[in-house]
């Protein structure tokens, strides 16, 4: 499946064709990711039949906050940043990410607007799955749908368990925004 022209990416973005050329090179990178190690061979060459392989510069805005894209990227080489814009217009950075790392994947399965941006802090190398492949896989590759949902799965339990810890950190040790035991409205 040619997935190339179902998604927008930055124009600086260079399209080096159907992931299938690249399976063996992304497998080996999926194969040291915990998200996605429990990809065989066979399951990668399968999931590149549906992605297509891009390359962008450093600088490049892969994700802007606020847009919907209906699609996530694998990052296979290069580091990017994951960036929060607060009402005042300013930046904080959230993460940097490193090849493995999967972005957007909240948005291709719900829809909604994205909550970060994100940016090459290097030149990367991304590979991009498009909702519409996505569900072509769950269809008829089951095997390989289960196995890719629950790592989507995975990554987004991942990101709710730090945002937990985070907003505890943030409450004063006196008054916790909730409790278990204690009684009262949440």
């Amino acid at each position: 499946m040619d997935a190339v022209f179902q998604f927008t990416l930055p124009p600086e973005c260079e399209c080096l064709g159907s992931a299938v050329s690249f399976a063996d090179d992304i497998h080996q990178i999926l194969s040291r990711t915990p998200l996605l190690e429990s990809l065989d061979l066979n399951d990668t060459q399968l999931l590149c039949n549906h992605m297509t392989c891009f390359s962008a510069p450093r600088g490049c805005m892969l994700l802007h906050q606020g847009d919907t894209s209906g699609f996530m990227l694998i990052l296979l080489t290069g580091r990017a940043e994951l960036l929060l814009t607060d009402e005042s217009g300013a930046d904080h950075s959230m993460a940097s990410l490193g090849p493995g790392r999967t972005i957007g994947e909240m948005s291709m399965i719900d829809q909604t607007p994205h909550s970060v941006s994100c940016v090459a802090q290097e030149p990367v190398d991304v590979v991009v799955l498009t909702r519409e492949a996505f569900r072509d896989i769950l269809l008829t590759m089951p095997r390989l749908g289960n196995k890719l949902m629950l790592a989507v799965m995975h990554s987004l339990a991942e990101r709710l368990h730090r945002a937990q810890f985070d907003l505890m950190h943030q409450w004063p040790k006196s008054a916790p925004p909730w409790s278990a035991t204690i009684p009262g409205p949440l």
